[in-house]
């Protein structure tokens, strides 16, 4: 089973955006799987921010447990932070070249 702890839109519910994180926690401390549209918190914001509203939430998320996630694969940032998470979560082994992965 994946539980979605349904990201939400940072424009209109930003006070929201901690209840999220703390449903992402609570997955994980119960050992259970946890995914989402990890973009839906950006949505509605200017194409130049939303990369790094993405990335923001991707990190604090993947901190908390995060499993999987619905995102962008063309979006550089993004996946370069997750790429990074994972070295400091230990799910990669750190490498100079860990990027180009």
């Amino acid at each position: 089973l994946w539980f979605d702890p349904l990201f939400l839109v940072v424009k209109g519910m930003q006070d929201k955006q901690m209840e999220v994180l703390e449903a992402i926690k609570m997955f994980s401390d119960m050992g259970l799987n946890s995914t989402g549209g990890l973009s839906n918190n950006s949505n509605g914001m200017p194409k130049a921010i939303r990369p790094i509203m993405d990335s923001a939430l991707v990190a604090m998320a993947m901190m908390q447990g995060l499993t999987s996630a619905i995102v962008n694969p063309c979006d550089q940032r993004l996946m370069e932070t997750i790429k990074s998470c994972d070295v400091f979560k230990g799910n990669t082994l750190y490498a100079d070249s860990y990027l180009e992965l």
